[in-house]
Parts: C-alpha cells; sequence; structure tokens
C-alpha cells in the first residue's frame, strides 16, 4: 500500500492517471496532453507500472498504456479497508440521512462506550 500511495501522491502521476481513465494511449499523447517530455512521462509511466496501476502493449515501435483493473480495484479495496475504521460519527449520520435509514437507530449508528463516539454499528457484527 505504501508503494501505491507514494505513487500516486505525485500531481503529474495522477493527471496522467487521470487522462487513461479517458482510454488508452500512447506515451506521445501523455506528453502531449500532460505538457511533460517523454523522459518525465517514461519515468512516471514506470513507476504507476511497477504498482501495477498502468499495463501496456507494445504496437510496433509504439507503447500503449492504459489503466490495469485489476490493479485500480486493489487500490480501491485496500482504500475502503484503510478509511472504514476512519468514518467520522457525522458522515454516518449524513450517509444516513441521504440513504433515508434514522440515524438515531443503532443500526446504523451506535455509541462506543470507551470513546463516546458513534461508530457504524454493523462493522464489527457478523
Amino acid at each position: 500500500m505504501a508503494r501505491i500511495g507514494k505513487a500516486v501522491a505525485s500531481a503529474k502521476r495522477l493527471e496522467i492517471l487521470e487522462l487513461l481513465c479517458q482510454g488508452e494511449k500512447a506515451v506521445e499523447t501523455l506528453v502531449h496532453d500532460a505538457q511533460l517530455d517523454v523522459k518525465t512521462v517514461s519515468a512516471h509511466l514506470k513507476v504507476l507500472k511497477a504498482t501495477g496501476l498502468v499495463s501496456d502493449e507494445a504496437v510496433g515501435t509504439r507503447h500503449i498504456y492504459r489503466l490495469n483493473p485489476a490493479g485500480v480495484s486493489a487500490l480501491r479495496d485496500q482504500l475502503d479497508l484503510q478509511l472504514a475504521g476512519q468514518i467520522l460519527p457525522g458522515e454516518l449520520a449524513v450517509a444516513a440521512h441521504v440513504r433515508g435509514d434514522d440515524a438515531s437507530n443503532p443500526s446504523v449508528l451506535e455509541q462506543d462506550p470507551q470513546t463516546g463516539l458513534g461508530a457504524p454499528g454493523n462493522l464489527n457484527k457478523e
């Protein structure tokens, strides 16, 4: 997770990922769209590829890059796990309201007796 975090900590790498969200692109297109030189784009793509977020395919003399669905899915899963324990009580109440749930319902929001903070009632129950 730390390696992926470091990879997406760069604004330019995030920009490249956003460009790849639009569809696969050749290095030359990424260079133009990101307004960077070939060497810089290639270095960023190398980092993104090493994390599994991006894959490439050689087509003749060109390399075509695309998001790697498995890598993106793994990142999403890791973020979900990391964030699951960091939801604030107010966010739970807002989410419950948006869903139409009763935020005072213990199954939606329970108070932790040790901290006094609200916690999702169903996260630790089987």
